[in-house]
């Protein structure tokens, strides 16, 4: 079975499947009303335009709930408010096979640096207070979880660095994420091939 758009061809499958392959492939191709509205919502994200995001996502989702897109969309904004709650109980709803998804998994990822640091100081006191007390994992571990959050991604992973050739009692919490940053790196790249080698040499 091959499918066809504006007179090309941009999918295909061989042999009998079952209905709900058919749909997911189709609904690849296939614009929705909600896609519109995510596309919109995106653009008035990226003006600054918070609240209208926001809206235009909540209407997606009620239109359209089984687009999970939608609702990844609606959770990422969510946790750069600080709402964990509600990422949680989003994520948490997802259908299994949204659950595997790149983003949704990102998402968790990004939970677990947020939750870590959900009553710790700003990011300007923990370095201060890092330099301060250099041996102090739980401190540094807290300001990679800040960096991470800020999208400063090889500065959070120096600090975990540190944190595993230093402190044999905080490693397996500070290889765990290192993990989670190379994951939400998509687990390649120049950065997460050198922080990789380094995380392995320093266990060893």
């Amino acid at each position: 079975m091959r499918l066809f758009k504006d007179g090309k061809a941009v999918d295909e499958f061989m042999g009998a499947v079952p209905e709900s392959t058919v749909r997911k492939l189709l609904d690849k191709h296939i614009v929705r009303e909600s896609d519109q509205m995510r596309a919109a919502a995106q653009a008035a994200h990226q003006r600054g335009e918070t609240n209208q995001a926001l809206s235009l996502l909540q209407k997606a989702v009620q239109s359209d709930p089984d687009n999970f897109k939608v609702r990844l969309d609606l959770a990422r904004i969510l946790l750069e408010q600080g709402a964990y709650s509600q990422v949680e109980a989003i994520l948490d709803a997802l259908p299994r096979e949204a659950r595997e998804d790149a983003q949704a998994s990102a998402l968790r990822g990004m939970m677990e640096f947020a939750r870590a640091v959900e009553h710790a100081p700003a990011t300007v006191e923990l370095e201060a207070a890092v330099r301060a007390a250099p041996r102090d994992s739980e401190l540094r571990y807290q300001l990679s979880a800040r960096k991470v959050l800020r999208g400063d991604y090889q500065g959070a992973l120096e600090h975990l660095l540190e944190i595993l050739r230093t402190d044999p009692g905080f490693r397996d919490r500070a290889r765990n994420a290192m993990v989670s940053i190379f994951n939400l790196l998509g687990g390649k790249g120049e950065l997460v091939s050198r922080y990789r080698t380094q995380m392995f040499n320093a266990m060893h």
